[in-house]
């Protein structure tokens, strides 16, 4: 907001500054740190006293995860760029912010319905398991098939909002838009397995899918340009959710057919 208000309030000249977006955004994001402390300081004033258990080993498998995800797509534009140079870096970047869409929605399905599929894998349900992670998946479809419909019927109208040169990167959208409609089609695999403490397994995955994609990548950047970078990072959604899938199911079936409704008593 604050970049849009001072855009609108200088005709535009912001862009001269290529510092002040920056600014307001590591402005904004230390303002809402703050804020979200001392209200979380807040909640858990009345709590009573326990022992910490903070899983570390966890937390680096889950952090290595979220950056080996994002490999493939860093690899594909420094490729993207030292093959066909930095304008064309420049559009399919673009592409991949207006693709990053659905993840806005994913993420906050995904936020939803986290606790509720940790609560059911803690107490062996695998009913519960797979009906949160199907409500997740059914609602991300709904929300984010009139966008993926727009992207593939109009990307050039899109893209040309950032300037006529753009629509070169229109098939690069596309390709992108499902890419991301099947990490939503799948729902919040990568965050279940985690909550099912299949952090390691998460990662293999996660590496298997990327390097994959990367070779796919370094196979076509040279020939289709934008467009096979974008078909590498589609590569890596279908194979990370695949074999996540197959993983979580493998799981589930080792919690047995039964569905048990209570938590486990002390």
């Amino acid at each position: 907001l604050i970049v849009l208000v001072a855009w609108l309030g200088d005709g535009g000249s912001l862009g001269e500054n290529p510092l002040a977006p920056a600014i307001a955004f590591v402005g904004s994001t230390a303002l809402v740190l703050l804020v979200g402390l001392y209200h979380c300081e807040r909640l858990v004033n009345s709590w009573g006293s326990g022992e910490a258990d903070v899983p570390v080993l966890s937390g680096l498998f889950i952090a290595s995860v979220n950056l080996m995800g994002r490999i493939a797509n860093w690899v594909g534009l420094v490729l993207l760029i030292s093959a066909a140079g930095a304008a064309e870096g420049g559009i399919f970047r673009v592409a991949i912010k207006v693709s990053l869409l659905f993840v806005i929605v994913n993420s906050s399905f995904a936020v939803m319905g986290g606790p509720r599929i940790a609560a059911a894998s803690a107490r062996a349900d695998r009913v519960a398991v797979t009906k949160a992670i199907r409500t997740a998946s059914l609602m991300g479809i709904a929300v984010c098939l009139p966008l993926y419909l727009a992207l593939m019927i109009f990307p050039e109208s899109i893209l040309a909002l950032f300037g006529p040169e753009f629509t070169r990167g229109a098939d690069a959208m596309r390709i992108l838009a499902t890419g991301q409609l099947i990490n939503v089609a799948f729902g919040p695999i990568g965050g279940s397995l985690a909550m099912m403490h299949k952090e390691r397994a998460n990662l293999i995955i996660t590496m298997i899918a990327a390097a994959i994609s990367i070779a796919v990548i370094v196979l076509t950047v040279e020939t289709y340009g934008m467009a096979g970078v974008a078909a590498g990072v589609a590569v890596n959604a279908l194979l990370f959710n695949g074999l996540a899938w197959i993983v979580m199911k493998r799981h589930l079936d080792q919690l047995g057919g039964t569905r048990i409704t209570d938590a486990p008593q002390a």
